[in-house]
């Protein structure tokens, strides 16, 4: 598999607007066709949304009419509304995407509440009755990607990764997880973008952040490094990881993407790029 077949379309921002650096706001219906159509023509399979993007589902649903070569992985709603409920919208996802498609939970929290397990056998059920393919996680490194795994069995999880959270690689977490035997779909390889930005102006929401990314850009540029091609160079170097989900606004940034995944560096002690505590964690960008 060449290196940009392992990439994943993520789509949230064609149905919000969404990223600490995003400026473009959401993504037009046009622009998201060429999106794809420039993905499928270098052998990008699968796109990633959610119930909980706007309208992120019905946009893809009508695109993907005409592109029927993509894998769809999709999530729930909140589990805070019921089961029930959560099962009736995966049911219109799943009349969206048709039965090849992936359903996660969306948020690994809502399996540590009294309806966890019920939560659960909703989606082996959906799963059972032909309306996905198979079914899976969303969680953070907090949640206990390896305890999920072993206690619920997914097919696949997702799971943020990126140059400066190495937290389930150096703990061996995406390891035990592919000896399970689970799909690992990795997101946030650009933190929101917040990669990209300057240290020295920065939005109030990551001023706290300040130092950590001034010395990752030190490092990148020792190493002579560019932020995009780090972080996808990075990512690339995890053998474990089958699809890494990269949010795109333009065709033009995905050539860009494509061109870094097939020129990715190589023999790079990624390591030193490790940032050790939460401070760009995005759940902590409104309170910090």
């Amino acid at each position: 598999m060449t290196p940009a077949r392992r990439l994943a379309i993520g789509t949230v921002q064609f149905g919000l607007a969404y990223g600490i650096s995003n400026d473009r706001g959401k993504v037009p219906v046009d622009v998201a066709g060429r999106i794809l159509r420039a993905a499928a023509a270098v052998g990008i399979d699968t796109v990633d949304t959610a119930a909980a993007y706007g309208d992120a589902e019905a946009v893809l649903a009508t695109l993907l009419s005409d592109l029927p070569a993509f894998r769809v992985v999709t999530k729930t709603l909140s589990g805070t509304g019921g089961v029930a409920a959560v099962a009736e919208r995966a049911r219109l996802s799943a009349q969206r995407f048709g039965p090849s498609a992936t359903l996660l939970v969306h948020s690994a929290a809502d399996l540590r509440t009294g309806d966890g397990p019920a939560l659960w056998r909703a989606l082996i059920q959906l799963r059972d009755e032909g309306r996905f393919a198979r079914i899976g996680i969303s969680a953070y490194a907090s949640d206990d990607p390896a305890g999920l795994a072993r206690e619920f069995h997914p097919d696949i999880m997702q799971l943020p990764v990126s140059i400066l959270d190495q937290r389930l690689v150096r703990d061996g977490a995406l390891a035990t997880l592919k000896a399970l035997g689970v799909e690992i779909h990795v997101r946030s390889a650009f933190v929101q973008g917040a990669i990209f930005l300057d240290p020295a102006a920065l939005p109030p929401a990551l001023a706290h952040a300040s130092a950590s990314l001034t010395g990752f850009r030190d490092r990148l540029a020792r190493h002579e490094l560019a932020p995009l091609q780090a972080s996808i160079g990075y990512a690339l170097s995890i053998p474990e990881i089958d699809r890494l989900v990269v949010g795109i606004t333009s065709a033009e940034e995905l050539a860009e993407i494509v061109s870094a995944a097939n020129g990715a560096p190589q023999s790079i002690p990624w390591q030193d790029f490790a940032i050790d505590d939460d401070v760009l964690d995005p759940r902590k960008w409104q309170t910090t």
